[in-house]
């Protein structure tokens, strides 16, 4: 790595760190049709980012099992390991970006499963993926960064992020797409 190189890396949490189907996370999504009879969706994390909401009636999204980081959650090795490779490189920065609302219990979980260095903790408090990626363009502006890695489960995530490569034609972007193990 040459001396005037910027690192940044981000990556998301749940799905990517930790694999939330390993818990009682559950994303509640109540849908209450123009008739008025109420259907009740639980989705796992992974289910909900994929899973086409109604466009007819009322949507109530409930997000309250992720206020909190069950202990028996299990981690992604693979994933994890990274994260700690990159926290070992004292010049780079290390992020986790996530969609929860809160980053307390997140930060709360990698601090009792990392030693030395944590991650700073952002929550941007909703799904929407240009939510991360604007999150990321701010960092890029400020700090000049050169290499951006990014480690996301959700390929609309990983999309979003992409769109920035036009905008910085000298800042090499690494996109992960994380799959389950």
């Amino acid at each position: 790595m040459e001396n005037n190189e910027k690192l940044l890396y981000v990556f998301d949490f749940d799905d990517t760190l930790v694999d939330t189907a390993s818990s009682e996370l559950r994303v509640k999504i109540t849908h209450t049709l123009p008739s008025g009879r109420v259907k009740t969706y639980i989705k796992t994390s992974d289910e909900y980012a994929s899973f086409k909401l109604p466009t007819t009636g009322k949507i109530q999204l409930n997000f309250a099992d992720f206020e909190s980081v069950p202990d028996d959650i299990e981690v992604k090795e693979k994933y994890f390991d990274l994260l700690s490779n990159s926290l070992s490189n004292s010049k780079a920065v290390v992020i986790i970006l996530t969609a929860r609302a809160a980053a307390k219990p997140v930060a709360a979980f990698l601090k009792s499963r990392l030693s030395g260095r944590t991650p700073s903790i952002v929550a941007v408090g909703t799904s929407d993926p240009f939510a991360k990626s604007n999150y990321i363009k701010g960092l890029i502006d400020k700090y000049n960064f050169s290499h951006v890695y990014y480690y996301d489960d959700a390929k609309k995530n990983i999309d979003a992020v992409e769109t920035l490569e036009d905008d910085y034609p000298n800042v090499e972007f690494e996109l992960y797409h994380v799959l389950d193990q």
